[in-house]
C-alpha cells in the first residue's frame, strides 16, 4: 500500500511540477508562445473543445521541443544519487566504496561543458 501511495503522489507531483514550469517558460518567452499557438491551430484547428488525436499530437514538433527543453532546464527529480559498490576512478577522481555521491540534477543541463549557453533553446 505504501508503494502505491508513493507512486501515485510522486506521479502527480512530478506532472504538476512539469506543467507549471512549461507554462512559466512559455509565458516568459512570448515568441515561443506565438509559435506554440500557431502550431496548435495549424495541426489541431480552431476547435478548442475537441480533444486532439494521437496522430495530431505526434505532429506537434515544436510543442514537443518546448516540453523537452523545459524538462531539461527544470528536471522533476531534484537530486541524482548513487552509491559506489567498489572503489572507482572516473576522470581522475576517486570514489570510495559505499560513499554516496549526489548530483543536483538542475545543474547538469545548465553546465557550460555540456551546452554552449545557459539560455533556453526554445527559439530554434
Amino acid at each position: 500500500i505504501d508503494q502505491v501511495v508513493t507512486f501515485m503522489i510522486a506521479g502527480h507531483d512530478t506532472t504538476a511540477n512539469a506543467l507549471c514550469w512549461i507554462l512559466y517558460e512559455i509565458w516568459k518567452h512570448p515568441e515561443v508562445e506565438k509559435r506554440v499557438v500557431d502550431e496548435l491551430f495549424e495541426v489541431v484547428g480552431g476547435d478548442v473543445d475537441r480533444v486532439p488525436t494521437y496522430e495530431e499530437l505526434g505532429r506537434l514538433e515544436y510543442v514537443t521541443k518546448v516540453l523537452k527543453e523545459t524538462l531539461r532546464l527544470h528536471p522533476s527529480v531534484a537530486v541524482l544519487s548513487k552509491r559506489c559498490l567498489k572503489q572507482t576512478q572516473v576522470e581522475g577522481k576517486t570514489f570510495k566504496k559505499v560513499k554516496r555521491t549526489s548530483i543536483p540534477s538542475h545543474l547538469l543541463p545548465r553546465h557550460v561543458c555540456y551546452h554552449n549557453s545557459t539560455t533556453p533553446l526554445l527559439t530554434s
